[in-house]
């Protein structure tokens, strides 16, 4: 929320004058550090060390079909702002695919979730 508030003062502080229209696209990717956040301690600290490798590989593979998808259709229409909203997404299909099959997993008893997952 904090880079989001102060994007515009951040762009022309680190990027000088004429580079206003960055500061949409800031917002725009500020929207990673949650999700980024989310998707690496539940592939590092959980998905990776109960061997579900599968899990992370798939979210990965389906993430960057997201984002190669989105860029193709985005960027022509709308530039950098369509390439944050393809990696914005991208990660959110990382961060959920993981959420999801973490609040499955913990819904069993821990000796059931191996057989389901």
């Amino acid at each position: 929320a904090l880079i989001s508030f102060a994007a515009p003062m951040l762009v022309r502080l680190l990027l000088g004058s004429g580079y206003e229209v960055a500061v949409p696209v800031l917002r725009w990717l500020a929207l990673l550090l949650p999700i980024i956040t989310i998707a690496t301690v539940l592939g590092t600290f959980w998905a990776l060390p109960h061997k579900r490798d599968r899990l992370v590989l798939g979210a990965t593979i389906a993430a960057g079909m997201t984002n190669l998808s989105l860029a193709a259709i985005l960027v022509p229409r709308i530039e950098a702002l369509g390439m944050a909203t393809a990696v914005v997404c991208a990660e959110s299909v990382v961060g959920t695919t993981l959420a999801m099959a973490y609040v499955r997993w913990r819904a069993v008893t821990p000796g059931e979730a191996a057989v389901i997952l």
